[in-house]
């Protein structure tokens, strides 16, 4: 399988992009995390968002 070149700097990135990455959500709670990871990402990088994820939830 071929890698963006953003998804290669941890092995929680790597597992976002394997089975997060273009998944279409169907639940409300999926729905309401990502826009909420988004806001609360602005002006940091994606990477600490994933290894923080579990605080925002």
């Amino acid at each position: 399988m071929s890698y963006c070149s953003w998804d290669q700097s941890s092995e929680l990135i790597i597992k976002y992009h394997d089975s997060e990455w273009g998944v279409p959500l169907h639940d409300d709670r999926g729905q309401f995390e990502f826009p909420m990871m988004e806001v609360m990402q602005c002006g940091l990088n994606w990477n600490m968002m994933i290894n923080k994820r579990e605080i925002f939830r």
